[in-house]
């Protein structure tokens, strides 16, 4: 009997061994082994000291780039200070505090290319983007004047950053930059600037940047009024990176046309939509909605009777716009009839 308890006592002690093995086996800092010497963390020094009497803040910034021991210690003073940073005013003095003391501590800079991206993410907070955009431009330019490393990082944020600001003239300067080879142009940065832009229904980025112009944005999309003149391997408009076999780019892409009220536009890419091996029927729908979007109401209703398409597969918000002109339908069916008696009782 004494025996039997005691098994059980051991089963009772031992019932959570599986998960104390599991939690061992995937703890990424294990107890160090028995039998060994183990040397001791060594003790740092605090980052970033505290403010003596009369000392501003970035007095005990530079106090403490000065007192650095080494390349590494320098590093992560200035790290922490990226991370501590609030206004546009504070990163331009970090990284100038930086590229003044020699081209040993300038070569640290492309190394915290990650953190001076989130600290730039980070002034959001209390800056505009266009002072966000201002201070990419200003890092850039004092990057190159002595002689750092510009990573892409910052040519791709100063482009997203652009087109949040809606700034006509720094989407020409960085898109050039895009033509000139410093950096690529991938699939992934093509939808993203676009969605800088608010090409979403909603709007939401309206709200804290307001809208683009139409001619600016168009310009943007299908080419600069100075660049008439260059040749088609030059230029450097978004329609240039343009890749028409990936559909989350055509999309996006087909977004800012509608959103810049381009009825030309999309008709064309509607014309030779239709030619391809894609063309469906969920295809037609989809460039009717953008041309009812952009005004061309005619024009989509010619897409609907051509198609032949059910009237029911489009979009609410889209039977709303073509219903607004019945007159340019080229066929009345009794989907059509009953969608407008539903609208004219609902008002």
């Amino acid at each position: 009997m004494q025996s039997a308890h005691w098994h059980l006592e051991l089963l009772w002690r031992t019932r959570d061994q599986r998960v104390i093995i599991l939690k061992s086996l995937s703890n990424p800092f294990p107890d160090p082994p028995r039998g060994r010497n183990i040397r001791p963390p060594a003790k740092r020094l605090p980052l970033l000291p505290h403010a003596l009497p009369g000392e501003s803040y970035s007095d005990v910034f530079r106090r403490a780039l000065d007192s650095a021991r080494d390349a590494t210690h320098f590093r992560r003073i200035l790290h922490a200070q990226l991370l501590l940073c609030e206004t546009p005013r504070h990163l331009n003095r970090a990284v100038a505090a930086a590229l003044i003391r020699g081209r040993k501590h300038q070569m640290i800079l492309p190394k915290l290319t990650e953190s001076i991206v989130c600290a730039l993410y980070a002034l959001r907070r209390c800056a505009s983007d266009g002072a966000v955009l201002n201070v990419i431009t200003g890092i850039i330019a004092r990057f190159t004047v002595y002689g750092v490393p510009v990573s892409s990082a910052y040519y791709h944020l100063g482009v997203k950053f652009a087109a949040r600001a809606r700034s006509l003239d720094a989407m020409r300067k960085y898109l050039a930059v895009f033509r000139q080879g410093k950096c690529r142009m991938t699939n992934t940065l093509f939808r993203a600037i676009a969605a800088k832009c608010s090409i979403g229904h909603r709007g939401l980025g309206e709200i804290r940047n307001g809208r683009w112009r139409r001619d600016d944005l168009l310009q943007v999309c299908t080419g600069f009024n100075d660049c008439e003149g260059l040749q088609e391997k030059n230029k450097f408009h978004l329609e240039t990176w343009l890749d028409r076999d990936d559909a989350q780019c055509f999309y996006a892409w087909m977004a800012l046309l509608s959103l810049c009220k381009a009825e030309d536009e999309i008709w064309h890419e509607w014309e030779r939509w239709k030619k391809g091996k894609h063309c469906s029927k969920a295809s037609a729908a989809w460039f009717v909605e953008h041309l009812a979007h952009a005004g061309g109401l005619q024009r989509a209703w010619l897409i609907v009777y051509q198609t032949h398409l059910d009237f029911d597969v489009l979009e609410r918000r889209t039977k709303v716009k073509l219903l607004q002109r019945p007159e340019m339908a080229l066929e009345w069916t009794e989907d059509m009839q009953a969608e407008w008696e539903s609208l004219h009782n609902e008002q």
